[in-house]
């Protein structure tokens, strides 16, 4: 008689990503949130870091800067950021405050 909790048991294999295509990522609010977004997205080899907004003026270029990424597009505003069709993105990362995650 098989075991019940047998059926529950996955072959877990190790996945190979695909890095020929990078998933082009922008994110919307630079503040401390953002870093630990930013971090985990750093240790995927299939991930791009292409652009950041943030309504305080400066604040997503001293945010890159810091992380010692260059060539980061910056905005003002994330829907400035999701509307410039030649960024290309494929996800969004919203990092502002819970009640502004709604209107991103």
């Amino acid at each position: 008689m098989a075991n019940i909790l047998d059926e529950f048991k996955e072959v877990q294999s190790e996945a190979v990503i695909d890095t020929k295509k990078k998933i082009r990522v922008g994110i919307i609010g630079c503040g401390w949130i953002a870093k630990a977004h930013l971090d985990s997205y750093l240790k995927q080899p299939d991930v791009e870091i292409v652009a950041g907004a943030d309504i305080v003026p400066g604040k997503a270029e001293e945010f890159f800067k810091k992380a010692k990424l260059e060539g980061i597009k910056c905005y003002l505003s994330g829907e400035e950021m999701v509307n410039d069709k030649s960024l290309n993105l494929d996800a969004v990362s919203i990092c502002t405050h819970n009640r502004q995650h709604a209107p991103c």
